[in-house]
């Protein structure tokens, strides 16, 4: 279900984003472009659980502040969290929040 509705918001996004809908408005290819970034995340998640899988034998645990999983005190112990993992998970956090910016400047 999840690659569906990636495959379709991909499919929708890069139409819009090539110039096949006949909109004027001037945002209309960053919102296309806003729409494919779901796709792009989901490829740099699914190699990120490719290369954990072969380096660590496991998916690479989500570092975030405040989950169960994770110590985030001062000097926090997380013996089962691995550099690869924090490394993963802060490109993630920083691909959601910079690929919708990537397309500004590539366009403009």
């Amino acid at each position: 279900m999840r690659w569906s509705i990636t495959a379709l918001l991909f499919i929708i996004g890069l139409v819009g984003w090539l110039g096949y809908f006949n909109v004027v408005h001037e945002d209309f290819h960053f919102f296309s472009w806003c729409i494919m970034t779901p796709f792009f995340y989901n490829m740099l998640d699914l190699s990120f659980k490719m290369i954990s899988e072969r380096v660590n034998k496991r998916d690479f645990y989500l570092w975030l502040r405040f989950s169960d999983d994770i110590d985030d005190s001062f000097r926090g112990i997380n013996l089962h969290v691995g550099a690869l993992d924090i490394l993963f998970s802060l490109i993630l956090i920083f691909a959601i929040f910079f690929l919708p910016v990537l397309e500004s400047l590539l366009c403009s």
